[in-house]
């Protein structure tokens, strides 16, 4: 019983040395973020052509968190070496703390440029093809470069992938609540290696916003039928599956 008396505030010292860690490490963070967006806004925006973009940071889920536009007139290396700084200590702070942390994944797009907005630089993306590349609860193929390059695998696991008739179906695990927010893709890269039977590579888009630590797994099935078109096989490589796929 003693050594259990022992040993209980030795746990509670350990967590509590490691919540502050974590809040320390949140603070630097912060902190040279706060340090990037004060130097991004340091010049006044007069001719979005002055103006460059970078993506900083590191999501969850994998991929950048985010673009910020700096003006070309500023020390760019300097700012360029602060914003991988940033981001080498957020993935070192993700790897550190993912055990207490959710997988939120948003999907966006690559953006188009810089605007200028009031004398303020702003990042300009393509909020049509955000919303046609970002799925819809029940899964559907879209055949688009753009969203294919767009999209992160990482954040859920895919499995038990099988073809019947004209339908792909497989199974997602990913953090969440109950899963019935989440938006699924099939997206096609639209290139086709020219063999026989052709050959087409695909990820998969999941949009997942659900702040849960549950683990979900979903099974969606998606109309593949378009496929047809182009040759009466198809080798489906799909990113994340060991084993490509016949579609016949």
């Amino acid at each position: 019983m003693k050594r259990l008396c022992y040993f209980l505030p030795l746990l509670l010292l350990l967590f509590a040395c490691d919540e502050s860690s974590q809040l320390e490490d949140k603070a630097d963070l912060e902190k040279l973020y706060a340090q990037i967006v004060e130097l991004s806004e340091s010049v006044p925006c007069e001719n979005a052509d002055d103006w460059r973009f970078t993506s900083f940071g590191e999501s969850l889920c994998g991929g950048p968190k985010g673009y910020i536009p700096y003006a070309s007139s500023i020390d760019t290396v300097s700012f360029l070496m602060l914003v991988e700084l940033y981001t080498n200590k957020e993935i070192s702070y993700n790897a550190k703390y993912e055990g207490v942390q959710i997988c939120q994944f948003v999907y966006y797009t690559y953006p188009l440029g810089v605007e200028c907005v009031e004398g303020k630089a702003e990042i300009i993306y393509n909020n049509d093809l955000w919303e046609m590349c970002s799925g819809s609860e029940k899964g559907h193929l879209i055949s688009n470069q753009y969203c294919y390059e767009s999209t992160y695998t990482e954040g859920y696991e895919i499995e038990d992938a099988v073809i019947e008739g004209d339908s792909l179906s497989f199974t997602l695990h990913s953090s969440g609540c109950d899963g019935n927010s989440w938006e699924v893709a099939l997206i096609d890269s639209e290139v086709i290696a020219e063999s026989y039977p052709v050959q087409r590579y695909f990820k998969v888009s999941l949009t997942n916003t659900e702040a849960c630590f549950a683990v979900i797994s979903k099974t969606y099935t998606i109309d593949i039928s378009a496929l047809k078109n182009d040759s009466d096989k198809t080798i489906l490589h799909i990113e994340g599956l060991e084993e490509s796929l016949l579609y016949e």
